[in-house]
């Protein structure tokens, strides 16, 4: 426990000395630095993102390993544009504040800014929309395939079909 004595006056109260020491670490053995060491979580713990595995391969071994690229040529955020893989937004991404420099080969004093991602989707059609904010002309996205190749690359405002192996899937006006 703790208390204080004031000067000049008699009492007393019990602590001990020694105990366990706290291991601080991540304490959730579903994340990826799950610490089986660790006594008190310290809010580190880290967790794939959907349909990935820790070590950074798609959990579904079926599934296209795509890699996402965002720019922006001005380095100040996606001003509030989004762009959205997948019927009812899947997945979704933006720049709220500044993330990096990009790596530009042609111009390293570019003030742009870059995000990159992975994610892992199955076979079939997918609606890719680029849109909703402002300075659309600063924004651009790619894309990319598990070998590197371009699959959909575009800026603000997109909306197209992202198409992966073989898809049955029929998007559009249905009236």
């Amino acid at each position: 426990g703790t208390g204080t004595i004031p000067s000049g006056a008699s009492n007393s109260f019990t602590f001990t000395v020694g105990g366990v020491v706290p291991v601080y670490g991540c304490t959730d053995a579903g994340a990826c630095n799950y610490d089986p060491d660790a006594t008190d979580d310290d809010g580190s713990c880290e967790y794939p993102n959907p349909g990935m595995s820790c070590d950074g391969d798609c959990a579904n071994t079926d599934a296209n390993l795509l890699t996402v690229n965002l720019s922006d040529s001005f380095g100040d955020g996606w001003n509030g544009n989004v762009l959205t893989i997948g019927p009812d937004s899947a997945y979704t991404f933006t720049m709220d504040a500044y993330t990096g420099p990009c790596n530009n080969d042609e111009d390293a004093d570019s003030l742009g800014e870059c995000s990159s991602t992975d994610i892992c989707l199955d076979d079939g059609a997918y609606i890719v929309i680029c849109d909703d904010g402002a300075y659309q002309y600063e924004v651009s996205w790619n894309i990319l395939g598990t070998e590197g190749d371009t699959l959909l690359a575009g800026g603000a405002p997109y909306q197209d079909m992202l198409i992966l192996g073989e898809s049955d899937d029929v998007y559009g006006c249905t009236d």
